[in-house]
């Protein structure tokens, strides 16, 4: 992917009445995020790593404040923040109208599209004037931006047990064929396009307790000590690097809940990489150990965009 050192704001936008309705919070994120879309205009949603590219010195900029704001500019304005597959992404769907990118400069499109949008070519103002259309699969194929998408294809009862069956799920194919060809293939009022994930749907809504991997809380003293999800596994991660046994259940009594979000905010900023959140929290706590700095979880978020941009290292230069 090609990255640039910013993006242009043009100067239209001071007349834009769907970026003056937005919250002062949001205004600051809007204009934060367009330096950091890359050459189609996307980025990746998560708000731990909105967080560390765009905003890691504003303290009243947090994860919580982000996402609130990533939802109010989503609902207002033509930068769309949705989810695609358990990972958020922000998509500026008025982009091409409002950048200037050389087209040996674009790069390959690494991230997924905000589906469904047309974007109409009435407003040369701001990302935020640009109206939008809803495009409705009813032919075979959809053009949409010059992308061509296929029609949604029902899945064979073999399929749905074969899928199933790669997830773990124990699904009677038949029932949940039966049940999606009464209904014409809808969700709802709208046509189904993925049924992969209706799959899984029914699976967490009929196994809700087999699911730990978002599981959160610290295990209790009647459970075996045993990290499932990723914060789990990432706490106990930070308690080895820091010296502290991993069935150290005092030290949970007293941090665990303290703690949990610096550790959520790294792990969503790595994308999910545990290694590399385990990683980095390792390399900074050597690093300011060497220097005779204290250090703590939320010193790690700090570091975590420098190491990152380093190629996992740290060096003489970086400032505390």
């Amino acid at each position: 992917m090609i990255e640039s050192k910013g993006r242009m704001i043009r100067k239209d936008i001071r007349k834009s009445e769907k970026f003056a309705s937005l919250s002062k919070e949001a205004q600051v994120l809007f204009l934060l995020l367009i330096p950091h879309f890359d050459a189609h205009g996307k980025m990746i949603g998560e708000s731990g790593y909105v967080k560390g590219q765009c905003c890691p010195l504003i303290k009243w900029l947090n994860t919580s404040e982000i996402e609130k704001c990533l939802k109010e500019i989503s609902e207002k304005t033509n930068v769309k923040w949705f989810e695609v597959d358990g990972l958020k992404y922000l998509h500026c769907i008025s982009w091409k109208t409002h950048q200037q990118i050389n087209p040996d400069r674009l790069g390959k499109d690494e991230f997924p599209s905000f589906k469904n949008c047309l974007v109409t070519e009435k407003s040369k103002s701001s990302p935020a004037e640009v109206e939008v259309e809803v495009e409705v699969e009813v032919e075979d194929k959809v053009e949409v931006e010059g992308d061509v998408r296929k029609k949604f294809i029902k899945p064979s009862q073999q399929q749905i047990t074969e899928y199933a069956k790669s997830i773990d799920f124990k699904l009677d194919s038949n029932k949940f064929f039966d049940y999606y060809e009464s209904k014409g293939w809808l969700i709802g009022k709208s046509p189904m396009k993925d049924w992969r994930a209706a799959i899984r749907t029914w699976k967490h809504k009929n196994n809700p307790v087999v699911d730990n991997s978002m599981n959160d809380s610290m295990p209790s003293k009647e459970q075996e000590y045993k990290a499932v999800s990723p914060l789990q596994k990432c706490m106990v991660g930070w308690k080895l690097v820091i010296g502290v046994p991993k069935h150290d259940r005092e030290w949970d009594d007293l941090n665990w809940d303290r703690t949990k979000e610096p550790i959520r905010d790294l792990i969503s900023f790595f994308r999910g990489d545990l290694k590399q959140t385990i990683d980095c929290m390792q390399d900074v706590v050597e690093y300011l150990k060497s220097k005779g700095l204290s250090y703590s979880i939320t010193t790690i978020k700090k570091f975590a965009y420098q190491w990152r941009e380093n190629g996992g290292r740290l060096d003489a230069e970086i400032k505390y």
